[in-house]
This record gives C-alpha cells, sequence and structure tokens, in this order.
C-alpha cells in the first residue's frame, strides 16, 4: 500500500501539533495535589478551550460603516454617470465604462481586503488597523463631493 504525498504531510502536522501541545503541558511532578488530571488541568493557567478574544467596539464599527456608505455612493455615482455618453472613469483600472459588477467587484475587493485585515490587526491589539480608513475615508469622501458636484453640473446643463 502506497501514501499519497498529502496524506503524509497531514500526518506529520498532525502528529506534530499534537507532539508540542503535549509538550506545553505543565510537568505532573510540579503540580499541587494528588497529581490527577482534574488537579493538572485545574492548577495549570496555560490550558484554556478557547482563546480570548477582543472585542471589535464602536470605534471599529462606526468608522468602517462611514467608509462602507462612501464607497456605495462612489460606486453608484460612477455608475450613474457612465451611462451618459459625455462621461468616462479616469480609473485606469475600471476602465473606462465600467459596469455597476465591475465596480463593486473590484471595489468591493479592496475593500473588503482592507477591512480583513484591519480587524485582524484590532483584534490582535495593534493600533495600525487605523491606518485603511485615515486613507479611505478622506479619498472616497473627496471622491464623492467631486462626483455630486460633477452629476450636479451635467444635470444643470452648466
Amino acid at each position: 500500500m502506497r501514501i499519497k504525498p498529502q496524506t503524509f504531510l497531514v500526518l506529520i502536522v498532525t502528529f506534530a501539533s499534537c507532539n508540542s501541545a503535549w509538550a506545553q503541558l505543565p510537568d505532573q511532578r510540579n503540580t499541587v495535589g494528588d497529581g490527577s488530571l482534574r488537579t493538572l488541568i485545574r492548577s495549570s493557567p496555560t490550558l484554556s478551550i478557547t482563546p480570548a478574544r477582543r472585542e471589535l467596539g464602536r470605534s471599529f464599527w462606526v468608522p468602517w460603516g462611514i467608509l462602507a456608505g462612501l464607497a456605495v455612493a462612489d460606486n453608484e455615482l460612477t455608475a450613474t454617470c457612465v451611462h451618459n455618453p459625455n462621461c468616462v472613469e479616469a480609473n485606469p483600472i475600471l476602465g473606462r465604462r465600467p459596469t455597476r459588477l465591475e465596480l463593486y467587484g473590484v471595489k468591493g475587493t479592496l475593500l473588503g481586503t482592507a477591512f480583513y485585515l484591519s480587524q485582524k490587526r484590532k483584534r490582535e491589539g495593534k493600533s495600525d488597523w487605523k491606518i485603511p480608513l485615515l486613507i479611505g475615508i478622506p479619498v472616497y469622501g473627496s471622491v464623492v463631493i467631486l462626483g455630486a458636484v460633477h452629476s450636479e453640473q451635467h444635470r444643470s446643463g452648466l
């Protein structure tokens, strides 16, 4: 019988993780009590079933809600504008006349990736989770304002 390389790799990783987890158990000879497993687990501060999870909180969700709203507003202003023959998208990645699917696909993927990395860094207790917000809110805010002004000028015929 021949073992597939994938199965062999899974077995090695499983063995290594079990071995390292077993090595993290405290030495039974150093515990206080009768030496039973219950005493061992109770006396061990390193054994926990679930890791501590940081809550994201309002300081995380409110700015991300603002950024998501600005991104949707930018996409809708762009989608409305490109239906007009005199209006084209300036972003070279999206092309001159992107569809809504292309707009939400490209910008949604970028925003989703930034959100994932930001919440991951926030849960790790790092302060750099704010970087996408410090860049995204001013950029999207100015783009939405300029797009709304351009749209209003176009509607009024200026």
